[in-house]
């Protein structure tokens, strides 16, 4: 026998389900919620369809029950709204209605309905298809957290792994340049080792521009962190990639500065910043990397080179998709047209921006800006 517990949401703090009931009848409104609050649900009200839009962005919903037909803003115009916000449009929408219409319930579902009930109101179905549809949430829920907890994980690995690539490949850069390993079996042995380990961090950076591309961020990752020792590490290990262009990658003196952002997302968007730096920037140069306080609540970073900039016509779609720029890496390294418009995604998701400005004398000034403090 199915069982009639009410089903509860995943995490900490166990709480009843709250479900919207929407009629523009009060009567109505007061039996469905009396039900539903006698078998331990929370109900949040509402007799319009505008004032529904207000309560639940207030205090979101688990599900909603709407009235088909109300005057103004309609059952169907108002599910719209919930579909059309990301905020709301998980939210599992019953609708009543008091019509058999074949035509009517076909709208509903176009509309992003998952069930409707059939007026005169039956208590125990109305229970049963609430307790139904509360369930797959929740199920749905746990598999999204599950999902994103092991993209989380994956890509902190994948991120971990860098850093000691970028060594080895350091390390067994010297050696080959060294004279006493100068013969041609060595040679093409060290020589393997670092097409590898290319192979092997261009695939991490694939990886990880596909999972920032796929993924929004969680506010959950937003915390207060010290973007000076974040950049100087990431400074650290950009400077050594450029060493086989004979480019230097400089961070000028700062103080110390905290910013309120994802951690991570922080570090892709300025490895971005770096790499396109680096691609570009001719051998022998520098790139230069500075942090300062830009207007109040806000911290800005410029990554600068001496490359060829940004051309008038591809300033317009620098940061779109899948953009490939004029302008030609000095060492042919190749380019997804990926990375710029992710950083402009991860940088706008945190609060913060992502902008362009070309150089005296010639080159980009790529600006990221952040928060300081929360974004309420």
């Amino acid at each position: 026998m199915r069982s009639t517990k009410t089903p509860v949401p995943s995490g900490k703090q166990r709480r009843a389900p709250l479900v919207m009931v929407v009629d523009d009848e009060p009567g109505n409104v007061q039996y469905m919620g009396t039900l539903l609050i006698e078998n331990n649900y929370d109900v949040l009200p509402a007799t319009s369809g505008a004032q529904a839009l207000e309560r639940c962005m207030a205090r979101k919903p688990d599900l909603a029950i709407f009235d088909l037909r109300m005057p103004g803003m309609d059952g169907i115009a108002l599910c719209r709204r919930f579909r059309e916000n990301p905020e709301l449009a998980a939210i599992p929408v019953i609708f009543v209605t008091g019509t058999t219409e074949e035509e009517d319930l076909v709208r509903c579902f176009q509309a992003g309905a998952v069930d409707f009930l059939i007026k005169p109101i039956r208590s125990l179905e109305l229970l049963q298809r609430v307790r139904t549809h509360l369930e797959l949430k929740f199920s749905r829920d746990q598999l999204v957290h599950k999902v994103r907890d092991c993209d989380d994980l994956t890509a902190m690995v994948a991120h971990d792994l860098k850093s000691p690539l970028a060594s080895i490949r350091f390390s067994v850069q010297m050696l080959a340049e060294d004279p006493e390993l100068a013969n041609p079996r060595t040679q093409d042995l060290l020589a393997s080792l670092i097409d590898s380990t290319d192979h092997t961090l261009a695939f991490i950076d694939d990886f990880l521009n596909r999972n920032a591309a796929a993924n929004t961020l969680s506010l959950d990752a937003f915390q207060p962190f010290a973007l000076d020792e974040r950049l100087a590490e990431v400074v650290e290990r950009y400077n050594l990639y450029g060493l086989e262009k004979g480019i230097r990658v400089e961070l000028d003196p700062t103080e110390s500065i905290e910013a309120f952002a994802d951690p991570l997302a922080c570090e892709h968007v300025i490895e971005n910043l770096l790499s396109n730096a680096l691609k570009f920037a001719p051998p022998g140069s520098r790139v230069r990397v500075l942090m300062e306080h830009g207007s109040p609540g806000i911290v800005r970073i410029h990554v600068l080179d001496r490359g060829p900039g940004i051309n008038e016509s591809d300033r317009a779609r620098l940061f779109q998709r899948y953009v490939r720029l004029t302008a030609k890496p000095t060492s042919g390294e190749s380019s997804t047209g990926l990375g710029l418009s992710i950083a402009k995604q991860l940088a706008d998701a945190m609060h913060g921006s992502l902008a362009y400005e070309p150089r005296e004398e010639g080159g980009s000034d790529f600006i990221f800006e952040l928060p300081t403090r929360p974004v309420s």
